[in-house]
């Protein structure tokens, strides 16, 4: 995957985590 990628889908999983 792509650096956009991977740092998209570290930023959704801290999304998540808060939640």
């Amino acid at each position: 995957y792509s650096r956009r990628v991977l740092d998209l889908l570290a930023h959704v999983a801290k999304v998540d985590a808060s939640k």
